[in-house]
């Protein structure tokens, strides 16, 4: 079983609650790709970065995750564009 990282970002508009159902969604479509959700990360920001989405201090978190437990995927509640996705690579 593949051991994941799950991220959401909640936005100032957004409410908390509409953000967990949609981190609880996206957690059973990995569990059903045969994946674990090792853990969830949620960035409060007030609009989505540019180059990340979420923030250059939450990604330099993720990385430190990712490189302590040996986790090879990290999956976004949001659609990535080509630019964040090279950036977070």
């Amino acid at each position: 079983m593949e051991k994941v990282i799950a991220v959401g970002v909640k936005l100032k508009y957004q409410s908390l609650k509409n953000l967990h159902n949609s981190l609880d969604e996206l957690s059973s479509l990995i569990t059903t790709a045969g994946g674990k959700v090792e853990h969830t990360i949620i960035q409060s920001k007030e609009k989505y970065d540019p180059a990340y989405l979420i923030g250059k201090g939450k990604a330099l978190e993720i990385k430190e995750l990712v490189d302590s437990h040996n986790i090879r995927t990290v999956v976004f509640d949001e659609d990535l564009t080509s630019a964040q996705q090279r950036n977070l690579e």
